[in-house]
């Protein structure tokens, strides 16, 4: 059965902020916000500091998707200019609620566009075109697929491949 995170109570909210941000919080509003297509992301006002927490919810126990998801932004906030916010915590092990979360900073008046990026582009584009730009710079496929948090290096693979097109593109313009 797959939780509604869409009604997320205030009393699991606060017990979530509590145990990952501070004992002292307490959720005093949710907002649903948009953009959320498969998972459910809220806007919780707390109490105290900081005085929002963006919830990024699945409705699944175990969503190890946001696990990597919180390496990338821990990545981008460390090598980037963009204004990436800072991930606090990932759950998915559904002792609060029966599902997974992901906590992170609230950039108010920040979005993609804002940031000089097209709205369209997604996550996963996002992290593709890094993955295929380190791949491009000579990273190696095991360290890649450890980065990516791939469980096998099948799924990898890929990145060869657009390498080598790459490759052959080359080859063809200057033949």
């Amino acid at each position: 059965m797959v939780f509604d995170t869409t009604t997320l109570s205030l009393e699991q909210a606060t017990e979530l902020l509590r145990a990952h941000l501070s004992d002292s919080l307490t959720v005093t509003g949710i907002r649903r916000l948009h953009g959320g297509m498969v998972n459910s992301v809220l806007e919780l006002s707390t109490d105290g500091r900081p005085r929002s927490v963006v919830a990024k919810l699945c409705g699944r126990p175990g969503h190890t998707a946001f696990e990597r998801e919180l390496r990338a932004l821990r990545w981008y906030r460390a090598n980037t200019a963009f204004p990436v916010p800072e991930p606090y915590a990932c759950d998915v092990s559904a002792s609060i609620f029966p599902g997974s979360c992901l906590l992170m900073e609230r950039l108010p008046g920040v979005n993609l566009a804002e940031a000089g990026l097209d709205p369209s582009i997604s996550p996963h584009t996002l992290r593709h075109s890094r993955a295929t730009a380190l791949r491009r710079k000579g990273m190696d496929l095991g360290e890649l697929r450890l980065f990516l948090g791939h469980s096998d290096i099948s799924t990898t693979v890929i990145y060869d491949h657009i390498v080598l097109e790459d490759i052959m593109k080359l080859s063809l313009i200057h033949i």
